[in-house]
């Protein structure tokens, strides 16, 4: 099978100890998993239960989900998968993976509908993946069946030494002209202990993190984010145009083992803008994040986590966001 990962397993490990490890947001989340085998074929059937609030138009708003996705993978390669969401989408795959020699193709086919309000959205959606030893890469197309705009996307990464890799990723749409909507690159890496991934994109947003295994019980992290000022955006009729700003965030984060079951882990992320003299000042916003995991058992594990504005305190209502806690419960 191919040793080059996909684009978006390139550094999920990385991010998810920044992200994952430190529930917040008032969130109250369930997941499951069972598989069952049996001759060779496997099914396999994951849900989660989730509720969160989010800020949205400075309005605080509470989220509920529920995600049910079947998959049943027959040893001939044939694969089936499923997902139903309460948030009224439901969508269908039907997949086939052919190994070779030190890779694998493996062409798909979705079929997806999305109701919102008073429409309906249904589209069908072709896939192909080839991965090597060296290289690997993925194109979707997406056809809606009403008038909407033609989609796709692709990316591809590639070996360029031991433990280092470059990859691409770029999304197109079509309605009256061709426009490229989206575009990232990323080098990834490892060495000896020490892994990290640099990031780039067409939103002139810069990424840099990396992580360290200290020992076999200690772990840090740090994690760089810069947003360059969008030169060069319109501006709509009666509207002036903004100062522009550079955003700039840093987290520094750190796990601790306390056993082979539990860990504790904290963070601090620091937050600013450096915008032009006509622009009105905003604080530095600064939060504090603790977390704590267990494995209650071979088939359970659940992260408790809190988020602290330590901006609130500092800076009153201008800080942000207000505290929070959050809490996640895996079974399988």
């Amino acid at each position: 099978m191919s040793k080059t990962p996909k684009y978006d397993d390139l550094s999920k490990s990385n991010t998810d100890f920044f992200s994952k490890l430190f529930p917040a947001s008032l969130m109250v989340k369930v997941g499951t998993e069972t598989v069952a085998t049996d001759d060779g074929n496997k099914f396999i059937i994951k849900t989660t239960t989730s509720r969160l609030v989010i800020e949205e138009d400075k309005k605080t708003k509470e989220v509920l989900d529920c995600t049910v996705e079947p998959k049943y993978e027959t040893k001939g390669g044939y694969i089936l998968e499923g997902k139903f969401q309460t948030n009224n989408e439901l969508s269908a795959t039907v997949s086939k993976t052919h190994p070779f020699a030190d890779g694998q193709i493996k062409i798909g086919f979705t079929g997806t509908q999305r109701i919102q309000e008073d429409t309906v959205e249904q589209t069908i959606t072709g896939s192909g993946e080839f991965s090597h030893q060296k290289i690997a890469t993925k194109i979707q197309a997406a056809f809606p069946l009403e008038s909407r705009a033609y989609k796709a996307n692709g990316d591809a990464v590639v070996q360029i030494l031991d433990n280092l890799y470059f990859g691409i990723k770029t999304e197109i749409e079509y309605l009256k002209s061709l426009r490229v909507k989206k575009g990232e690159c990323k080098l990834a890496g490892t060495y000896g202990t020490t892994s990290g991934h640099l990031t780039g994109n067409f939103d002139r947003v810069l990424g840099l993190l990396a992580t360290h295994n200290l020992n076999s019980e200690n772990t840090i992290g740090f994690n760089v984010t810069v947003a360059l000022p969008q030169e060069g955006k319109e501006v709509k009729e009666n509207e002036k145009a903004k100062p522009s700003s550079t955003k700039i965030g840093v987290t520094i984060a750190g796990q601790h083992k306390l056993s082979k079951d539990s860990a504790v882990q904290s963070k601090i992320s620091l937050n600013t803008e450096l915008q032009s003299k006509e622009a009105p000042k905003k604080p530095l916003g600064i939060r504090l994040g603790f977390g704590f995991s267990q494995n209650l058992n071979s088939h359970a594990s659940c992260t408790l986590g809190a988020d602290v504005n330590v901006g609130s305190f500092l800076f009153g209502s201008a800080g942000g966001l207000g505290h929070s806690l959050g809490f996640e419960i895996k079974l399988k």
